[in-house]
């Protein structure tokens, strides 16, 4: 693996091979990010050795700003205001995501893996290719490759992709989204205290029955699995990627096998 501008990145892709997008959540140190992205890499390929795919890794400035060690959340002095911010920035960046996704060869499907604020630029991301808007922010319309996208414990409300929502695009932009969620996951906890009157977030209650229901016809796109049995209270990245089960059940939006 090595560093690249993204002009860089696309001109060393393989036009038809698939490719994977992979960004991660927030209190992540940019030192942590490189093996991080090792040890996704060995985990999805290890999945499916026999099957191509091109791994491309997002990564952005995600430490927390009140807290005494800006890489871990529960050193932060205001941690639900820190959580917000980083959150808001997450969805910023899901311009930068959606222009990325634009650049990458027409023929080859795409799947976009986000984890806990990473979900949230992913979300972001979706809403706009899908003709949703940012603060002013638009995507260009234009031909869209195959995308698919998997949420792992997203740090989004579970009703944000609902029609009406804020990514209520998102589905319009991709055929198939997975979301993992985990009943326990003990960061996931805390996601109400960011806001007054917050709803549950999607990577810990999932979506429910009204959500679906309000969804209508792309209901059909939505697919969720329950971790909560593999990871436990487990959120951070490494307690998904250690966990070669949960490989196995992301090959088919990885690398499009169906």
């Amino acid at each position: 693996m090595t560093p690249a501008s993204e002009e860089e990145m696309v001109a060393s892709l393989t036009p038809g091979i698939p490719v994977c997008v992979v960004v991660h959540g927030s209190f992540v140190p940019p030192d942590e990010v490189p093996q991080d992205s090792r040890n996704t890499v060995e985990w999805l390929r290890t999945a499916a050795p026999h099957l191509p795919v091109q791994l491309i890794f997002v990564t952005w400035s995600s430490e927390g700003i009140f807290t005494l060690d800006p890489a871990v959340a529960t050193t932060s002095a205001v941690p639900g205001l820190d959580v917000a911010i980083l959150g808001r920035r997450a969805e910023m960046n899901g311009v930068r995501l959606a222009r990325l996704v634009r650049m990458l060869p027409q023929e080859s499907p795409v799947c976009l893996i986000g984890h806990s604020h990473g979900a949230r630029m992913v979300s972001s991301a979706l809403n706009l290719l899908g003709g949703g808007h940012l603060d002013g922010h638009r995507i260009p319309a234009g031909p869209l490759q195959r995308v698919r996208a998997i949420l792992v414990a997203a740090a989004i409300d579970h009703d944000w992709i609902v029609p009406g929502q804020r990514y209520e695009r998102a589905l319009c932009a991709t055929e198939s989204l997975l979301s993992l969620k985990s009943e326990e996951d003990w960061a996931l906890w805390f996601y109400p205290l960011r806001r007054p009157f917050s709803r549950q977030s999607l990577g810990r209650v999932g979506f429910s029955r009204d959500d679906l229901r309000r969804m209508g016809r792309l209901a059909f796109k939505v697919s969720e699995v329950d971790v909560t049995p593999i990871v436990g209270i487990g959120h951070i990245w490494p307690r998904f990627y250690e966990r070669p089960v949960i490989a196995q059940t992301l090959v088919p939006w990885v690398y499009f096998t169906e």
